[in-house]
């Protein structure tokens, strides 16, 4: 038969007893040296490191930063600048695998140190060392466990501080300063794993101008099927993000520019702006970008050749900041004389010289950017003095209005109907309409309205009898867009005919809009009920206007409008047009009443 259990307390003395034993033996084969140690991490507080139980750690070698330190200060290692630099070359060969986030706080001891020494005129002697700190520093960081880098997050973004500082300081190689660069772009882009555009609205902190904080998304969706790659995580992104606009790097990666920029030195300048364009994807990085002036130093920059790779980022830039930022697209006075004219003939060139797609890429970016900035009336004037009104009109009347000028920005390599030259006629159209929005604008758009009504007329069948609003560069220049093209541009037409309508009343009545948004409307129209929409929107904008009731009458308004509830252009579209048609006519008041 078994033994009796042991009664609770005679189990309780033999536990404590293997535990003393097992005390007693790790006390003596330490003593005797058989278990090595792990040293001191950190000698200038004394404190001994326990022993590292992480799966993650076993692998991460040890500096001890204070003998480093040590040799940096004593009495008779001071003035040994070669070897300074020696150790931190040594200390960064150690961790080439990436620095520990637990090492950060004595590396910026390490890092201001060497920063001293330039400042002292030591530049040279420190210069392939702070790249190699740059450089090993711009690799993820090591963790020794999961949680240490949420348990370091202000000491992560005191690291950004520092290492944008270099940016600004006197006397700093531009070598060193390009690899500090490199280093935030890539800790902002985290280390190449941007997520797409289509996945920008999963911010986890729920702050982005997206800001669903874990709606679904095409990108994310799409990530699983077939042999498609899941797409990288958001959060990762974000909280690199959030760290660069905690640091307040923003501000010190705006003074270097203007420091660059001031320089002459166009690799730099290239480099500071990946840094500021990368962090822009984040609104609230883009915000702290529009708010140091980051339009001053763009002058310089809009000079260089518009195929640069200079360019391509700073016009991007410009764009991810005015669309986070609406408060910047009033430009501040002290760079109005200086950007608009930059910007202007940077448009100029890129239309007159621009025939690969990555130019015509270019210089659509740059009209969304103009549009932009013309939404504020300061901007939009002085755009409009610098020539860009010429630009966009140039774009949007031609060749449908006839041939450009043989000495105008506008080309044949320009005119074609590709995707880009499409996109660019509509944007043209819209910058148009942004920049004649006063009085001054209206004038220095004559010509536009009867461009837009030209568009309309494959849908009047030859109804409107204004001979201002035919294409003078006949049919073919309007029809020679695809069908869904055509119905586009249509589209916009009537509803940028309908913003106009208010500024060029006389211009309206003389070509003929009312009998044109009329033929548009009735049912003998090849138009569908989105066209036919816009045209009621813009007839009921013409009826709000003096005298133009008796033009809707006389053209045939009523009629067209009942035939719309008879339902007699065709089968089940008709409902929907009625009940568009019904909504439209509410939502206009007394408009349409009067003109019965």
């Amino acid at each position: 038969s078994a033994p009796p259990p042991p009664s609770p307390h005679t189990r309780a003395s033999l536990e404590g007893g293997r535990a003393r034993t097992a005390h007693q033996r790790f006390a003596m084969t330490a003593t005797m040296g058989s278990l090595p140690t792990m040293g001191t991490r950190n000698s200038l507080s004394g404190s001994q490191r326990p022993p590292v139980t992480a799966i993650e750690a076993q692998d991460i070698p040890e500096v001890d930063y204070g003998k480093l330190l040590g040799l940096f200060h004593g009495v008779h290692s001071a003035q040994l600048s070669d070897r300074h630099a020696a150790a931190i070359a040594r200390v960064c060969r150690v961790h080439a695998r990436g620095f520990p986030i637990r090492d950060l706080p004595m590396l910026q001891q390490v890092i201001r140190f060497a920063y001293d020494r330039v400042a002292e005129g030591l530049g040279e002697a420190f210069e392939g060392a702070l790249c190699e700190v740059m450089s090993t520093m711009a690799k993820p960081f090591v963790k020794h466990s999961c949680t240490d880098e949420f348990k370091s997050l202000t000491v992560i973004a005191d690291v950004l501080a520092v290492v944008a500082q270099s940016l600004v300081m006197p006397g700093m190689p531009p070598r060193v300063q390009i690899a500090a660069s490199e280093m935030l772009h890539a800790f902002a882009s985290a280390h190449g794993n941007r997520p797409s555009m289509l996945d920008l609205d999963l911010d986890p902190f729920g702050v982005h101008s997206g800001g669903g904080g874990g709606g679904g998304s095409l990108g994310a969706s799409l990530g699983g099927l077939g042999s498609a790659p899941p797409p990288p995580s958001p959060r990762a992104f974000f909280t690199n993000q959030k760290l660069m606009q905690r640091s307040r790097c923003m501000e010190t990666c705006v003074s270097g520019l203007g420091a660059a920029v001031a320089s002459g030195d166009a690799a730099l300048q290239l480099a500071i702006a990946r840094v500021l364009l990368e962090a822009s994807y984040y609104d609230e990085n883009a915000q702290q970008i529009a708010d140091v002036g980051v339009f001053a130093h763009f002058a310089p920059l809009l000079r260089d050749d518009f195929r640069s790779p200079l360019v391509f980022t700073v016009s991007e830039l410009m764009w991810n900041v005015l669309e986070a930022s609406p408060s910047a697209r009033a430009i501040p006075d002290a760079a109005m004389g200086a950007f608009c004219p930059a910007f202007a003939d940077a448009v100029a060139l890129a239309l007159r010289c621009g025939h690969r797609i990555a130019d015509k890429e270019v210089r659509n970016e740059m009209l969304i950017t103009a549009r932009l900035l013309a939404e504020d009336a300061g901007s939009r004037a002085g755009l409009r003095a610098a020539g860009l009104m010429e630009t966009a009109m140039a774009i949007a009347v031609h060749p449908e209005m006839g041939p450009p000028p043989a000495d105008g920005v506008m080309k044949p390599f320009a005119m074609t109907t590709a995707p880009q030259d499409f996109e660019m006629k509509r944007l043209a159209w819209l910058l148009v309409a942004e920049l004649a929005s006063d009085d001054e604008g209206i004038a220095a758009a004559r010509g536009f309205a009867g461009c837009l009504l030209a568009f309309l007329a494959p849908l009047t069948g030859g109804a409107n009898p204004s001979s201002g609003a035919v294409a003078a560069g006949g049919d073919a220049s309007v029809t020679r867009w695809s069908r869904s093209q055509l119905r586009d541009l249509q589209e916009l037409a009537l509803r940028l005919l309908m913003r106009l309508a208010p500024l060029c009343a006389g211009d309206m009545a003389m070509l003929g809009a009312c009998e044109a948004a009329v033929a548009v409307m009735h049912v003998a129209s090849p138009a569908d009920d989105g066209l036919r929409a816009a045209a009621i929107s813009l007839a009921i904008q013409l009826a709000a206007l003096e005298g133009f009731v008796g033009r809707l009458g006389g053209a045939g308004a009523v009629e067209a409008a009942l035939g719309a509830f008879e339902g007699g252009h065709g089968g089940s579209s008709g409902g929907g047009f009625a009940g568009g048609f019904a909504s439209s006519g509410r939502s206009g008041g007394g408009g349409g009443g009067g003109g019965n």
